[in-house]
């Protein structure tokens, strides 16, 4: 499984269990082509204008689960903050954004407790 992402740049050795079983189910060309669109919004100049950019990621990624997509920008390099812009481009509120990148396996504890305090108060 993990030459298998290698093979579509991602580096599978850096993903938990979690988060290869929230992949496994993509064919290798699907996961292929996201992982090349991924990369070409990437590279694409689109001046100052990074929503630009967000909104691109957003319809890109359109027909997956969030935690899917969250994952999926996290193996492209991608930030927290970055994929939490994209998952709010998706039109996700705070609380399921949050609930995809813990999903997806992105949050630390430190930072599951800090934002649970935070939707508490």
């Amino acid at each position: 499984m993990l030459k298998r992402f290698s093979e579509i740049g991602i580096d599978g050795s850096k993903l938990s269990i979690g988060q290869l079983i929230s992949l496994k189910d993509f064919k290798p060309d699907e996961l292929k082509s996201l992982t090349e669109e991924i990369q070409s919004i990437s590279n694409a100049d689109y001046g100052a204008f990074d929503a630009l950019k967000i909104q691109e990621y957003a319809n890109a990624l359109s027909e997956l689960e969030p935690k899917q997509a969250a994952l999926l920008l996290s193996t492209q390099g991608l930030s927290n903050a970055q994929i939490e812009q994209v998952l709010f481009a998706q039109k996700l509120t705070p609380e399921l954004q949050y609930q995809a990148m813990l999903e997806a396996g992105l949050l630390s504890s430190k930072q599951k407790l800090t934002t649970a305090q935070i939707l508490i108060i």
